[in-house]
């Protein structure tokens, strides 16, 4: 049945009349002026009607018709890609087209004439056109508009309590039966729509005597058009609004076919004949308007009397629309004051009764409950809504203040909610002068110039500019909506949910995710199992469940986090006795539903589930009785019955030990031999896991058996398996379905694209968690702890294609990297069998990057761009690319090197430097605490020996000399030393020169630092003091240099070959030994200073030689190239070629460089 119907709005008149009625069958009300389409999916088609439809174009974003007319379907052609639709019933009435979710439908247009059909099924007189961005009028191109309109052929009837009924068997009406599985009986079928407070009722039912109802929609009582389709598919009945799914439910009862009475009433009925109680209380009749009803596809209105009116008169009243901060002042006049209102749900100011000096005598808010308060600003007294009405629902409510003598009444819907009495109010009746509208909404009256009263901010007259973005409710997971403004909802979730629409969860999605989370920020991971809930879609729609997680080394001894599902069969189930095959039946309950398990067991690698079955005194397995029938066996998840016990291959009726022929007796079965025996293995097949009942039975009194099954185990979940982007143009592309998370998330439609950014540097080697969602309200990009938020609306794109890594695989700026755990609209990604689908090029599975095979020296740390990789070398007193560059001064006498005061941020209690000198009987280090006594002297002695002194300022006093190697040789030296609580340790070339014990931590203390004297003359390079490094960066170690002779930085002489010492990268405070890198790494290049004879020498002898071999090269190619034969030439030609076949790039020379009239095909360009 499609009917349509227009009605009247206003709180004088009935609040619910009746539209449709059939006795004992069908009934269809409502108050308002609205288009209500009843649709019964399983109609039959009448062979006597006919439609006259047609394909019409327009290039125009407007379109009318002189008649109302059935739009099917629509297609946009222009370059702008996106629009939404607008349609108008009456004239210039235009609402929006809504899909079945509740937001506009979305038109992509194509940009050829070719179109791209979307269907609809509405009625209208005019059509326009809205893009979802807005553009510049001048510059805009008028779209071409395609159309297949057919003739509406239903007359519009003007109802006024006046309802007219249809003999259904005359009419062609039969029972609905095509679709049904079941019959009915002939009494009890009903099925009644009406409209009460602006929200549609559909009572029904099929036969059972038991009738069900559904209802949705919300303020349809605004005076507008509106669309209603009930449509029933045997098991489900669902309830559109509009083109919006508004609610569905299930029929009670065993009955599913709807069997018509013989007269079926339209706008009103014999509502008293029905003896049943329904809920909520039928109206009799209707008034308003309807356009198309139809019903088994016929046009019930076309049957209509003949003298009833075919022209809608329907006034509206003026309406006034508030927005937040906005007023509206009604001069007060007489009473009772009247209006309907509908309101946003927050709390606020809604009307205050003022005087003649603007004071308030009566004001009345919305409180949290989001009901009425009165409070009496003279007696300060305060009284709540009773009963209390929820006034702020959204929809239509209306409003009256009546002042009889000494009594002030507020009524609400009809309904006395608030009063006040006494001489207050007959006071109040003499000075009230004005009263004042505050909330924010909609506001609408036949007694109140609305349109002419003062008013005050931002309001909009003629209309009600409220969006209703409650219905249907787009919160998840249990979330409440509240229209927190009136183009805008909120979602309030329930614990343990978050997001917009609260469709995020706090739970992880795996014990794999569990743990991450848990060694975040260096916390001290438990192995232990732990019961978890999880939620393995990261939200909704399937609900979250308990797990237990642990941790344990696998075959390899690698740690794997073990995921394991519980049942309440703790105990084998044991059967004595005579029994039946498979008589004894146990369910397995794992508190989880077939949802969840399917989910849980398809996300990973491998599941399995130990199966055990003992026999004694003759009980066989798979060779029961005479027909050699299974006595025992198995459901699975999809309620299959596993024929197979453990590892054997599914439904092969044999045992584990049948895969190695180990079976007692050479059976199948240990338990197939007669005798007692076990038959056990692990189930490893995931589709039939997990194992949901047990049947179990083919005992005698002499027999018995012991079923085992254990819990479900799952190892390897596929979504956190990582893969390695190591290539910049890889990808890995793939399909999903998508509905209504420094990292950039964009959303791109229409032509306009919408960014968010997160500040937070994520090319730092270690991993992040990352979460961007897009929705209708906006993006939200959160990385770690830190979120981004863009609150603007969206129209997302629908696309079913989704790309990781590069976009056009060119360019190289796509992403390298390292990725796990992808989830896309809560469902996983398994990047690592994508990759090995796909073979991707660039892609790796595991984590594999460029460091594994690195050549950074000295000490230098690798860091993994993943497509390449550089040398951080700022630990280290070396530089370079590859930290081969050793950052060396050349000292003449005279000269030295200090640093005054060391910055506080710098000290450390390991140091290190390298010298190459030929001096005797000088100070290479001094150091001395600014505010102590503590001091320490490195030196070499008269005879080149390495020599300390130590004190700390109190009591110790430490000197000695390390005497089997001379430091002053001429060749460089790698000293490092090092203090701790407990010794010092000093090495040379990687030796130990000093090991002295006792508590040196006094070192940490010094920050005077006075580096080699002026009686010094030689190379001084790698030089650490503390965590500073004064020859690589002397401004931020504050390096002092006094000098009179020749001082240079990087010019160190090198006659004889290096000694390998790398520098000491860290050094342990609790521990004095020191950590060196392998002496093979150790890269050096200096330079020779100037007057270097031997390396001036080699120099000038090498570049000699160089020049005469490239004078002999030029020479020779000289000669040659004057002695080619002419006519001998690399060109492209290839003779098998057609005449018109290009022989070179499109960069060829214009004309012919050489043509031969015999051979045109090998005409020569220059290329």
């Amino acid at each position: 049945l499609l009917p349509l119907c227009r009605l009247a709005s206003l709180s004088s008149l009935p609040p619910s009349p009746s539209l449709l009625s059939s006795r004992q069958s069908l009934c269809i009300g409502h108050t308002q002026m609205f288009l209500l389409l009843l649709s019964l999916s399983f109609l039959v088609p009448s062979s006597g009607m006919s439609r006259v439809c047609n394909e019409v174009s327009f290039s125009s974003r407007v379109a009318s018709w002189r008649e109302l007319q059935r739009v099917e379907r629509i297609a946009v052609a222009s370059t702008t890609t996106a629009f939404h639709i607008d349609f108008a019933v009456d004239e210039d009435s235009f609402q929006p087209l809504l899909e079945t979710n509740g937001l506009p439908l979305l038109i992509n247009s194509s940009p050829s004439h070719d179109p791209i059909w979307t269907h609809v099924d509405i009625l209208a007189k005019s059509l326009r056109l809205r893009r979802i961005f807005e553009t510049n009028q001048e510059d805009e191109e008028l779209p071409l508009v395609m159309l297949t309109i057919c003739e509406s052929g239903s007359p519009i009837l003007s109802f006024d309590d006046s309802p007219f009924k249809v003999d259904s068997i005359e009419a062609g009406l039969v029972s609905i039966s095509s679709l049904l599985f079941f019959s009915s009986a002939p009494q009890g079928d009903i099925l009644i729509a009406q409209c009460i407070q602006g929200r549609v009722h559909v009572i029904f039912d099929f036969g059972s005597l038991t009738p069900s109802s559904i209802s949705g929609g919300r303020a349809l009582d605004d005076g507008k058009w509106h669309d209603l389709r009930w449509i029933h598919q045997f098991d489900s009945v669902q309830l559109f609004i509009d083109g919006v799914l508004a609610n569905s439910t299930s029929p009670s009862g065993l009955y599913r076919k709807l069997d018509l009475n013989t007269e079926i009433w339209i706008g009103g009925g014999p509502v008293d004949e029905l003896s049943l109680p329904l809920s909520p209380p039928l109206q009799s009749t209707f008034r308003g308007c309807l356009q198309r009803v139809l019903l088994n596809s016929i046009d019930l209105l076309s049957l209509a009397p003949s003298d009833m009116r075919s022209t809608c008169i329907m006034t509206s009243p003026p309406s006034l629309t508030l927005f937040p901060s906005s007023r509206a002042i009604v001069p007060f006049s007489f009473l009772p004051f009247s209006f309907e209102f509908r309101l946003v749900s927050t709390a606020n100011e809604f009307i205050s009764l003022r005087n003649a000096l603007n004071e308030n005598l009566v004001l009345i808010t919305v409180d949290a409950s989001n009901s009425f308060v009165l409070t009496s600003n003279s007696t300060k007294y305060t009284q709540k809504s009773n009963p209390a009405i929820h006034v702020a629902d959204g929809s239509w409510h209306s409003f009256s203040l009546k002042i009889r003598a000494s009594r002030m009444e507020i009524e609400v819907d009809g309904i006395t909610i608030l009063w006040l009495e006494g001489t207050e109010v007959r006071s109040m009746s003499v000075n009230l002068a004005s009263i004042v509208l505050s909330a924010s909404g909609c506001y609408r009256s036949t007694t109140l110039d609305l349109q002419g009263i003062p008013t005050e901010g931002k309001i909009e007259r003629g209309t009600c500019a409220m969006t209703d973005r409650c219905t249907p409710n787009p919160c998840v997971n249990g979330g409440s909506c509240v229209q927190s403004s009136l183009q805008a909802q909120e979602c309030k979730c329930r614990d343990g949910y978050s997001g917009a629409l609260c469709h995020l969860t706090d739970s992880p999605r795996s014990c794999e995710e569990y743990f991450y989370l848990k060694s975040l920020n260096g916390r001290k991971l438990s192995k232990k199992e732990k019961k978890v809930v999880i939620d393995v879609d990261g939200g909704e729609p399937i609900l979250p469940f308990t797990v237990e997680c642990s941790i344990r080394p696998n075959e390899m001894g690698e740690d794997t986090v073990i995921t394991r599902l519980s049942h309440q069969l703790a105990n084998p189930l044991r059967v004595t006795g005579i029994t039946r095959a498979g008589e004894v039946r146990v369910d397995l309950n794992y508190r989880i539903d077939i949802t969840q398990m399917e989910k849980l067991v398809d996300s990973f690698e491998l599941c399995s589930q130990l199966m055990r079955y003992e026999c004694k005194g003759g009980a066989r397995l798979m060779t029961w009785e005479e027909d050699r029938s299974p006595s025992s066996w198995y459901s699975t998840r999809h309620d299959k019955q596993g024929l197979q016990w453990g590892s054997a291959p599914p439904f092969s009726r044999m045992c584990p030990c049948a895969l190695h022929s180990n079976c007692t007796s050479n059976k199948l079965c240990n338990c197939d031999s007669g005798l007692d025996g076990v038959d056990e293995g692990n189930n490893t097949y995931s589709q039939l896991l997990p194992i949901t009942s047990l049947f179990v039975g083919g005992t005698t009194s002499t027999s018995s058996v012991a079923v085992s099954i254990g819990p479900l185990i799952c190892q390897h979940k596929l979504v956190f398996e990582t893969v390695t982007f190591v290539d910049r143009d890889s990808r890995l592309t793939g399909q999903s379905s998508f509905q209504d998370g420094k990292m950039v998330g964009e959303v791109s439609i229409g032509g306009e694209s919408f960014e968010v950014k997160n500040t937070k540097k994520i090319n730092d080697g270690v991993w992040h968690d990352i979460h961007w969602e897009a929705n209708s309200l906006g993006q939200r990009l959160r990385v770690d702890d830190e979120e981004e938020d863009d609150h603007r609306l969206i129209i997302l794109p629908r696309t079913l294609n989704w790309t990781i890594g590069s976009r056009s695989r060119r360019n190289g700026i796509g992403f390298a990297g390292v990725l796990r755990n992808v989830y896309l609209n809560g469902n996983p990604l398994p990047l690592g069998l994508i990759a090995r689908e796909e073979n991707a090029m660039g892609i790796f599975e595991g984590e594999k990057g460029k460091c594994l095979h690195h050549d950074c020296s000295n000490g230098g740390r690798c860091v993994d761009h993943f497509d390449c990789y550089s040398c951080d070398c700022s630990l280290t007193p070396f530089g370079g690319d590859r930290c081969t560059r050793d950052h060396s001064m050349w000292i003449a006498l005279d000269s030295s090197l200090s640093i005054p005061w060391q910055n506080p941020s710098q000290t450390s209690l390991c140091h290190r430097l390298a010298i190459q000198t030929a001096s005797t009987n000088v100070s290479l280090v001094k150091s001395r605490s600014l505010f102590g006594e503590a001091s320490f002297n490195l030196s070499l002695t008269t005879t080149g020996r390495l020599s300390i002194a130590v004190y700390d300022g109190i009591s110790l006093r430490k000197s000695q000399t390390f005497g089997p190697l001379n430091i002053s040789n001429e060749i460089t030296h790698d000293i490092s030393f090092c203090a701790s609580l407990s010794s010092f340790k000093l090495t040379v070339d990687e030796q130990i020169a000093f090991n002295i014990q006792g508590n040196f931590s006094f070192f940490k203390s010094f920050n005077v630092w006075h580096l080699i004297d002026e009686q010094f003359t030689g190379c001084l390079s790698r030089l650490q003091i503390g965590s500073s490094f004064p020859l690589k960066d002397p401004t931020t170690s504050r390096l002092k240099v006094k000098s009179k002779g020749d001082l240079q930085y990087g010019r160190c002489p090198s006659p004889v070959p290096l000694v390998s010492s790398p520098f000491i990268d860290s050094f342990s405070e609790s521990s004095p030994t020191p950590r060196h890198p392998s002496t093979t790494g150790l890269k050096i290049g200096m330079e020779s200073p100037p007057g270097s004879p031997s390396l001036v020498s080699i120099t000038g002898i090498l570049g000699v030689f160089i020049i005469c071999v490239l004078l002999f090269v030029l020479a020779s190619l000289v000669a040659y190239m004057r002695s080619r034969p002419e006519g001998v030439y690399d060109t492209n030609e290839v003779s098998s070629y057609p005449l018109d076949h290009p022989k070179c790039s499109p960069s060829k020379s214009d004309g012919a460089l050489v043509e031969q009239p015999l051979h045109p095909s090998e005409t020569e360009y220059f290329c």
